[in-house]
């Protein structure tokens, strides 16, 4: 077992590109993307969006492996899709991390679980459920109040603009959690007497 502390996290926020057209999506293990448009580099980053048939990788961000020339292709870092869905349309969207935070002090995360659909028939003596969809993840960031921070100050433009961005952690073991949605910030100062 590998243990990842919160100490040494780097957090960056990533800008997305100009779309590019899927043409197959491979249910193998790792997943394979088939697209027509400009070659990914190995280790190079890709958002997957308005993906249909094949749900499982839409609105995520993903770690290029295995990138070929001709045809244009490449793998899904880590993606078993062996058991999704059949891949129908989708595009892919090249990522640039080019914002990292500084002046974080603490993360909490939420959400990721299930709503549940009851299907208890008046036959039955207990209830019962199924999963339904699943709530949005959402991160909270307590940072360092500095509004010349280009951090800080990147992250209110893109609250004010609503514009889709992906986050990258990385932790110390080179380990990588990556999300692709929006950002929320009033970069507001709180706090109490006598704390920083």
């Amino acid at each position: 077992m590998t243990i990842s502390k919160w100490s040494g996290v780097a957090v960056s926020l990533g800008t997305i590109g100009t779309a590019q057209t899927i043409t197959n999506i491979q249910k193998t293990s790792p997943a394979r993307v088939d697209h027509n448009g400009a070659v990914f580099t190995n280790a190079a980053y890709v958002a997957l969006q308005s993906v249909l048939g094949m749900s499982q990788v839409n609105n995520r961000v993903f770690r290029v492996a295995s990138a070929e020339a001709s045809p244009t292709s490449f793998a899904l870092e880590n993606e078993n899709a062996t058991s999704y869905d059949t891949f129908t349309s989708g595009s892919v969207y090249p990522v640039t991390f080019s914002y990292s935070m500084s002046s974080g002090t603490t993360v909490s995360a939420s959400g990721g679980d299930f709503d549940f659909a009851d299907t208890t028939t008046i036959h039955d003596l207990q209830r019962s459920q199924i999963p339904n969809l699943a709530n949005p993840l959402t991160y909270s960031f307590d940072c360092f109040w500095d509004p010349s921070d280009t951090f800080l100050s990147q992250v209110l433009s893109f609250t004010r603009l609503q514009t889709l961005v992906a986050l990258r952690m990385t932790f110390v073991n080179t380990y990588k959690f990556l999300v692709l949605g929006y950002v929320s910030a009033s970069l507001a100062p709180t706090g109490s007497q006598g704390e920083v």
